[in-house]
């Protein structure tokens, strides 16, 4: 006899929700471009310099860079995560810039 525990149960439920959300999605909705890495090592190697030289202070290393050339990005979804990590990085950096003046401030 085969026993069904909830979790099983739960998951099979996750998983037709799943199903029938992407059966009523439109179409459109349903297909996703994405632009795949490089799958030989030199040509992965090209794509993670051109993103780590164009973004050298978003990444605190090469490997960080080769890391994110890697990921199934579409170019807009590749656009949006750098722009919003450029987002961060000035707000701290800005922060700092307080946290420093304050400090002299005080002085």
């Amino acid at each position: 006899m085969i026993s069904v525990t909830m979790h099983d149960m739960k998951m099979r439920e996750v998983v037709a929700l799943e199903e029938k959300a992407g059966r009523d999605a439109p179409l459109d909705a349903r297909i996703h471009t994405v632009e795949m890495p490089p799958d030989d090592e030199k040509g992965l190697s090209i794509a993670a310099r051109e993103v780590y030289n164009e973004n050298r202070t978003l990444f605190k290393s090469y490997e960080e860079a080769e890391y994110f050339a890697m990921l199934p990005l579409s170019m807009k979804q590749r656009d949006h995560v750098l722009a919003r990590a450029v987002q961060f990085s000035e707000r701290d950096r800005e922060e700092k810039k307080l946290y420093e003046n304050m400090v002299q401030s005080e002085r």
